[in-house]
C-alpha cells in the first residue's frame, strides 16, 4: 500500500510495521512533473491540484502520521532521507 491512505484506522490490524514518507506536497508535486509530466503531459499536474493533494491533506489531518506511523522518514532530499520518528517495536 502507498500514500497516506496506508495510516486509515480500518486496516491498521492489517499491518505489522507501518513507514510514512514524508515530503512538502509541492515538493512531490515537482516530482510528478519530473516523472509524470514527460509520459502523460501537463494536464496530468491538474490531478494533482483537485484530487491528489486534498485527499493527503483530508487524511493527513484525520489520521497524523505521528499517531499511527512506525516510523516516519523526511524524505524532501533524495540524497539525504532522515528518520523523524521512531517508535520502539
Amino acid at each position: 500500500l502507498e500514500v497516506v491512505l496506508i495510516i486509515r484506522e480500518e486496516i491498521q490490524t492489517n499491518r505489522d510495521y507501518k513507514v510514512f514518507i514524508e515530503i512538502p506536497m509541492e515538493r512531490g508535486k515537482e516530482r510528478a512533473w519530473d516523472r509524470d509530466v514527460p509520459l502523460y503531459g501537463e494536464d496530468v499536474l491538474k490531478k494533482y491540484d483537485t484530487n491528489y493533494i486534498p485527499t493527503q491533506e483530508y487524511y493527513l489531518e484525520k489520521f497524523p502520521p505521528e499517531k499511527y506511523a512506525d516510523i516516519i522518514i523526511e524524505n524532501s532530499d533524495w540524497n539525504n532521507p532522515r528518520v523523524v520518528l521512531k517508535r520502539n517495536s
